[in-house]
């Protein structure tokens, strides 16, 4: 399966925007001028994968639905992507208190 940079941009600013306030591991940056050259090609691939490999080591981020629609293999990921319902504060609480849940461990 591949991907376009345009994509991996989308799902990295859904992520940032619906886990407010959590870790979401960076993406390199856009290049408008140079952005065909091999090499920066090539680096660019070595961060987009540095990204994907922290981004599954965040459990929230790893069982999220944008990173399940993102790894399916033939999809509108810029169409789906944005169709997803907003999560609310409670939403994003459930979704994360498994993980990280320090009055868990106090009960």
């Amino acid at each position: 399966m591949q991907r376009r940079f345009s994509e991996f941009h989308l799902l990295h600013n859904q992520l940032k925007i619906r886990y407010l306030g959590l870790y979401v591991p960076p993406i390199p940056s856009k290049k408008k001028m140079g952005n065909m050259d091999a090499a920066f090609i090539e680096e660019r691939c070595f961060f987009l994968n540095m990204f994907f490999k922290q981004l599954v080591r965040c459990p929230y981020l790893l069982e999220s639905d944008e990173l399940k629609l993102f790894i399916r293999p033939i999809t509108n990921v810029d169409k789906n992507l944005t169709l997803l319902s907003k999560l609310t504060n409670q939403k994003l609480l459930e979704k994360v208190l498994p993980f990280y849940s320090i009055l868990g461990e106090l009960q």
